[in-house]
């Protein structure tokens, strides 16, 4: 079995600079999450991590580079080498994340990961099923003048419309394996989206269903 934790941190900054500053926080941080990190482990859960941006105010809506990014993914990848599972970048096309313009510093993050761990499951990104999805996918392979053979899929819209569409759309222009890491019926929501189908414990019981049918 495969669960998919979201990897969120404080702020992007680089290895040295972050040492001096984690200090007790940073600790604390890291005693929280390295219980649940061995129970997946013990109990032959096999997690897949996905990265987003910095949680902390101010620094959400900056992008890291490369090379930041690629330090931060190698301590990872250090501290917990039995994880093999990672994406990229949560989301990377929806444009309430700061990835939805940048396809191709995406890719060169997916490049950095392939570098750091070779033998590693990379998705290329984990992509949210609203228009525009296929062409950003266009543009990160153009970007990384490769195809992964490994997408991430949140088929959000088209579950909840009781519809294949997106996920055949993106079967179509890949090579490989679609990984469903975030599905669900909805029974409400609270975020504002424009995006509007019907929200009910009922409703979301059918969608279930449709998408272990389907």
């Amino acid at each position: 079995p495969t669960a998919c934790i979201r990897s969120r941190p404080p702020a992007w900054r680089s290895a040295s600079d972050e040492d001096r500053r984690a200090g007790a926080p940073g600790r604390r941080r890291r005693a929280r999450r390295d219980p649940r990190r061995r129970a997946a482990r013990a109990a032959g859960v096999s997690p897949l991590i996905s990265f987003d941006h910095s949680r902390r105010y101010g620094r959400h809506r900056i992008l890291p580079s490369a090379l930041l990014f690629r330090q931060h993914f190698a301590r990872f990848h250090a501290r917990y080498p039995w994880v093999t599972d990672f994406a990229t970048w949560n989301e990377a096309n929806y444009c309430g994340e700061i990835t939805c313009h940048h396809p191709d510093v995406v890719a060169a993050y997916y490049h950095q990961m392939r570098a750091v761990c070779p033998s590693c499951k990379i998705l290329g990104a984990e992509l949210l099923d609203v228009p525009g999805m296929i062409s950003w996918q266009h543009a990160f392979v153009r970007a990384a003048r490769s195809n992964p053979y490994y997408w991430g899929l949140h088929n959000y819209v088209g579950a909840n419309r009781f519809s294949s569409a997106s996920t055949r759309m993106l079967l179509a222009n890949t090579r490989g394996e679609i990984w469903f890491t975030e599905t669900a019926g909805l029974v409400a929501r609270r975020n504002h989206s424009s995006v509007h189908f019907p929200q009910s414990a009922a409703h979301a019981a059918r969608v279930t269903q449709f998408i272990f049918s389907s």
